[in-house]
């Protein structure tokens, strides 16, 4: 699933330009950086969910007095490389900060 999970917006943003939220940035979480160019998988299911609660943390700080919007739900999704025996785990998840614009009352 590509298509954010925003109220019904298809986009990054709303087309009516007087909605009154400005996104601030868009986070992909739960990869594992070391082997991002590899899908960014970790060893074990427990690893993999536990390296998303704690980016899931990190970003949930930042958008502290903000509003944090799920574009993606986060899962857990398994992937066996052709060159390993055993299989890799990764829990993605998408997500949105934005915040209130400010009113330009001049």
């Amino acid at each position: 699933m590509t298509e954010p999970l925003m109220f019904g917006f298809g986009g990054d943003k709303p087309e009516n330009e007087d909605y009154p939220l400005e996104f601030t940035g868009h986070y992909l979480i739960g990869m594992n950086p070391k082997t991002e160019e590899d899908g960014g998988y970790w060893d074990t299911p427990q690893e993999a969910r536990l390296e998303f609660s704690l980016q899931f943390a990190e970003l949930s700080g930042d958008a502290e007095g903000k509003f944090l919007f799920v574009r993606k739900a986060p899962m857990l999704e398994m992937h066996k490389p052709f060159e390993e025996s055993k299989h890799k785990y990764r829990m993605i998840g998408r997500f949105s900060i934005a915040k209130l614009k400010e009113k330009n009352n001049g």
